[in-house]
């Protein structure tokens, strides 16, 4: 996972319309951006393709306000949009040294751990992150014209600190350490979208986490559970590597011919209701919305879920 986020250019707003307007687009370029970063995990990919949002937003907001740091920050994110990610890093880490009190001083501490984690510099970037989430930011000191959405984006670097803490201790295989990094993006600081499917992506992204850490402390059944409920998502980036955690966890726990029985038993636990469809799989409830499936042949659209398709055609071989 990767997160290169480019805020507001300017210290000061002079017009209400120009508050209006940076509101907007923070809104929906974080709901944008964070759907992206939950469906694409190839990490360059992501960083060039949310680096381009970002450059159309530079250039939207460009204007004769913008401060010599401002522009230090816009220097250092051309750069990693431009893919030259040691050069982005050497100017980020400039920026700390010649503005160190600096409003920006959050995102450029993120920006740089974030780009030190997609270099592997795990040890470098541990440090970092830590820094930007337990650090107490003094939002009075702000204009007050600022101060609610300034807020807002400390609070997103806290949330992205949080979840590539919780990755890179689940990749340690520090179990203890990724359960208090999951609890604070999930439960302290909240994943906040102001529009659009976001919360989707977030609610899939946060179960494959707590898969991960329940089965590395050995409760697969805990583990499964997290991930039942997404079988039927819309097919995604996200929802793929969803089921590739789920089908692994199944495949370790049960044989073939069980888990054949158990899709033949979801396909015959559906219950039709005024606006949804109930079904279990593995005793474990699933609740769809029937706009979302867009036809009345339930068994067909069910039917076409690759685990289980892959279920029932491989074990009828076995059985």
């Amino acid at each position: 996972m990767i997160t290169y986020y480019r805020f507001r250019q300017n210290n000061k707003l002079t017009h209400s319309k120009d508050y209006f307007t940076h509101s907007l687009f923070y809104n929906l370029l974080y709901d944008a951006t964070f759907v992206v970063n939950m469906t694409i995990m190839k990490k360059q990919t992501f960083t060039l393709l949310c680096c381009l949002l970002l450059s159309f937003y530079s250039f939207a907001q460009q204007h004769k306000y913008q401060t010599f740091e401002e522009k230090a920050f816009e220097k250092a994110l051309y750069f990693t949009f431009e893919g030259n990610t040691h050069i982005a890093l050497h100017h980020f880490k400039q920026f700390a040294i010649d503005y160190p009190n600096s409003e920006l001083m959050p995102k450029v501490t993120f920006n740089t751990a974030v780009i030190l984690h997609d270099l592997n510099h795990i040890e470098e970037a541990i440090p970092l992150f830590r820094k930007v989430l337990y650090t107490e930011y003094d939002y009075e000191a702000i204009n007050e014209a600022e101060n609610e959405e300034l807020q807002k984006e400390y609070i997103v670097c806290k949330n992205k600190s949080a979840m590539h803490l919780a990755e890179i201790y689940l990749d340690k295989r520090d179990f203890d350490k990724a359960a208090t990094y999951i609890y604070l993006f999930d439960q302290k600081h909240k994943f906040q979208h102001f529009c659009g499917d976001g919360h989707v992506s977030h609610d899939m992204y946060t179960a494959k986490m707590y898969a991960r850490l329940y089965a590395g402390q050995q409760k697969h059944d805990k583990a499964i559970a997290e991930l039942i409920p997404f079988l039927f998502e819309d097919s995604s980036e996200e929802q793929n590597d969803v089921l590739k955690l789920l089908n692994q966890l199944l495949t370790t726990n049960y044989t073939m011919v069980e888990l054949h029985a158990a899709a033949e038993t979801t396909l015959n636990s559906i219950k039709i209701k005024k606006e949804e469809i109930i079904l279990y799989f593995l005793n474990k409830r699933i609740k769809l919305n029937k706009k979302d499936i867009g036809t009345e042949n339930y068994i067909e659209f069910l039917g076409k879920n690759p685990l289980l398709k892959k279920y029932l055609s491989q074990s009828a071989t076995q059985v």
